[in-house]
């Protein structure tokens, strides 16, 4: 699980082809087992929401999605084998049919 400490959005701009808003974020994070160290991550996300929409409609959901983006990098992560040197299993052989 990661600890989310800050979230920055920079560089906004807005598509009038794809009607999207596409930003790119800073954001602050730490693991729970060392809180004291903060890393830092740089992604580009993007929100479709209407050209007249909130400025803090667009911040919130540009930064959410940012953070979805992190979330899920660390998830991929978390689903590959634990040791990156062990050779890969062997595919398991169908059953045959009687």
């Amino acid at each position: 699980m990661l600890i989310i400490r800050f979230r920055h959005l920079t560089e906004l701009r807005f598509d009038a082809d794809s009607g999207h808003y596409c930003g790119k974020v800073i954001l602050g994070y730490s693991f729970p087992d060392d809180p004291g160290a903060t890393h830092q991550a740089r992604l580009q996300a993007t929100a479709a929401k209407a050209r007249q929409a909130r400025y803090s409609w667009v911040e919130s959901a540009i930064l959410d999605a940012a953070t979805r983006i992190l979330f899920d990098r660390f998830a991929a992560i978390d689903d590959a084998p634990a040791n990156v040197f062990a050779p890969d299993p062997l595919p398991e052989e169908k059953a045959r049919a009687a």
